[in-house]
């Protein structure tokens, strides 16, 4: 449907799909795909918040853009340092063990996937160069850049996967002790998709 991950995603930030707690009627299987699908779509919202600002720095340059970028992203980072913090509930672990596995696991995917096409762009780069293969000056610099491009993506997928995996790893360790002794953290925030209110918003 035309539209319909952007008005949810409008209505993920302005809090009206978001609950705080689990739905009681449900078993935790379909809870924590609430919960995914929540975190799925505020993850999108701010994949487009990104998009935005690094498209600004490419078109005007200038320092306060760069830094705009940084801060946005430096402040996502710290959303997810959560090393210490209490647990909410089950599903707060499940994130952990997501994290260490699943999220890890994707990003090595990813990762390679990158570093193959980076290799074949700058073999195509390398053949025009030879000769092996007729192109202009101008398409040998498009392939060296998309080379450059899927290298840099390669590698922040790798160390993404990496600090996912350190992070949740740890994670699953000292949460649930935090956790013990501190007792479990207050339900305050939206978690959860509430698809009793998809009609009425959508």
């Amino acid at each position: 449907m035309p539209g319909f991950f952007d008005r949810a995603k409008q209505a993920i930030v302005n809090k009206s799909l978001g609950k705080k707690e689990p739905d009681a009627k449900q078993n935790p299987v379909e809870n924590y795909v609430d919960h995914a699908h929540f975190l799925l779509i505020k993850s999108l919202q701010k994949f487009d918040t990104l998009k935005e600002k690094y498209g600004k720095l490419e078109k005007d340059g200038t320092e306060a853009s760069f830094y705009d970028l940084l801060s946005f992203i430096k402040k996502e980072a710290n959303k997810h340092l959560t090393i210490c913090e209490k647990l909410r509930d089950g599903h707060d672990y499940f994130d952990e063990v997501v994290g260490a596995t699943a999220i890890p696991a994707l990003g090595m995917i990813a990762s390679t996937a990158a570093l193959g096409m980076a290799i074949w762009e700058g073999a195509q780069a390398l053949a025009i160069h030879a000769g092996f293969k007729e192109g202009t000056d101008k398409e040998k610099s498009a392939h060296l850049e998309n080379a450059g491009t899927m290298l840099l993506a390669s590698a922040a997928a790798f160390v993404g996967a990496v600090a996912s995996f350190l992070k949740s790893a740890i994670s699953l360790v000292t949460r649930p002790v935090v956790t013990a002794i501190e007792g479990f953290a207050a339900q305050d925030k939206d978690r959860f998709y509430d698809k009793s209110s998809i009609a009425a918003k959508l």
